[in-house]
């Protein structure tokens, strides 16, 4: 199925692939709860220093854990309001003139997904 084929428009599912979409605040907690911490300053989630985690010191299984907990996280265009999650986006979307992805159906540009 392409990505501007008809597909029926459930709250909280990406309209590319049909899998739930995490919101802002589900990303905030499975990010925590794999054991990352929200850095004050830039707002994004990063392994703790200092702390024992259960990564240990395997800089790929952190990256390869938060990737798979990103790929679900969702964002709606801003333009038309259909969600996606990052892996449709990054394996299926145009990118956009101002920098990012354009939304596949009507070419605007995305938010987080709330």
């Amino acid at each position: 199925m392409g990505l501007l084929a008809k597909r029926p428009s459930v709250k909280g599912m990406c309209r590319k692939c049909g899998q739930k979409v995490l919101t802002t605040s589900e990303f905030e907690t499975e990010c925590r709860n794999a054991g990352f911490v929200k850095d004050a300053f830039t707002g994004k989630f990063k392994v703790p220093i200092g702390r024992s985690t259960k990564f240990k010191d395997n800089p790929a299984a952190r990256q390869t854990q938060y990737n798979r907990i990103e790929e679900h996280r969702g964002y709606q265009c801003n333009g038309c309001g259909s969600v996606y999650c990052l892996n449709c986006l990054y394996t299926s979307a145009r990118n956009h003139p101002s920098g990012g992805k354009a939304c596949p159906k009507c070419g605007s540009t995305f938010k987080h997904y709330e």
